[in-house]
C-alpha cells in the first residue's frame, strides 16, 4: 500500500476520494486493509476471491472475476501489481490503450515489464560503479546490461554484458537502453507531385459549357414535391 499512499498524497489538495479496486486471491486482504487504512474506500468482491483456488479455477464464477479484475484494474489511474503476474501486465497494456501516456502510471512490486517470448532486456550504465562487496559488481558508463530483477530498495541484479559479472549495482545508476535499427530510405524513388485540383472560387461563368438545347415537347413535365 505504501506507493498507492504516495499517489494519493500527490492528489490530496484536490479534495479526491481514496478510492481503490483490491483484486486478490486472499478474501482476509480486504478486511486487513479496511483495518490499516480506514480512509480508503475499498471496491472488489471477497467473494468472487473464494474462487480463484485451484479446485474452483475453471469454474464461470472464476472466470468472471478474473475478467471483472482484468478491467477494473486496466480502468484505474494508477496500478500497483506484479508484473510477474499475467493478470498485472495484461491490465498495464489495456490501460495504455484508455491513455495518452500511461507508461508510468504503475509500480510493479517484483519483475519489470515484458512480454512472453521477447528479445533480452537490455539496461546500460549512466554513471560508474565501484564494487563495495556484498554481491555488487563494476560498471563503467555505457556497460550494457542484462537485467534480472529490480529489488526495489535501492538495487537491481544485472549481468554486465561486457565482463561477463553478474550481481547487484545501485538502480539509478542504470537506464533502460533504447535499441535503434536503421531503416532504407528509398533514395532511387522520386516524390510525385500530388494531382492538382480546380479552384472553384476562380470558376466563372462563361467557362461553363452551354447546356444543350432541346425543343419542349408535351411530354416534358415539371413538378415539385414536399414531403410531410
Amino acid at each position: 500500500m505504501q506507493p498507492v499512499e504516495e499517489f494519493y498524497n500527490t492528489l490530496e489538495m484536490r479534495g479526491k476520494t481514496k478510492r481503490i479496486y483490491l483484486a486478490t486471491d486472499d478474501p482476509q486482504v480486504f478486511k486487513e486493509i479496511k483495518t490499516k487504512y480506514p480512509k480508503y474506500e475499498v471496491i472488489g468482491s471477497p467473494e468472487m476471491a473464494k474462487y480463484t483456488t485451484l479446485e474452483s479455477r475453471y469454474s464461470d464464477e472464476s472466470l468472471s472475476g478474473i475478467l471483472l479484475d482484468i478491467h477494473f484494474l486496466s480502468r484505474s489511474d494508477y496500478i500497483v501489481c506484479t508484473f510477474s503476474s499475467q493478470v498485472g501486465r495484461l491490465a498495464y497494456e489495456i490501460m495504455q490503450a484508455y491513455n495518452v501516456d500511461a507508461s508510468e502510471r504503475y509500480f510493479s512490486l517484483d519483475d519489470v515489464y515484458y512480454y512472453g517470448g521477447q528479445t533480452h532486456h537490455y539496461y546500460e550504465a549512466v554513471y560508474p560503479h565501484k564494487s563495495n562487496g556484498d554481491g555488487e559488481i563494476d560498471l563503467n558508463v555505457d556497460d550494457v546490461l542484462n537485467i534480472n530483477k529490480h529489488y526495489f530498495n535501492g538495487s537491481s541484479k544485472v549481468k554486465n554484458i561486457r565482463t561477463g559479472q553478474e550481481g547487484l549495482v545501485p538502480s539509478f545508476k542504470i537506464q533502460e537502453k533504447t535499441e535503434s535499427v536503421l531503416f532504407p530510405t528509398y533514395p532511387e524513388t522520386t516524390e510525385a507531385e500530388p494531382p492538382r485540383m480546380p479552384d472553384p472560387t476562380t470558376c466563372v461563368e462563361d467557362e461553363l459549357p452551354p447546356p444543350p438545347s432541346r425543343s419542349p415537347s408535351s411530354s416534358d413535365t415539371s413538378f415539385s414535391y414536399e414531403g410531410e
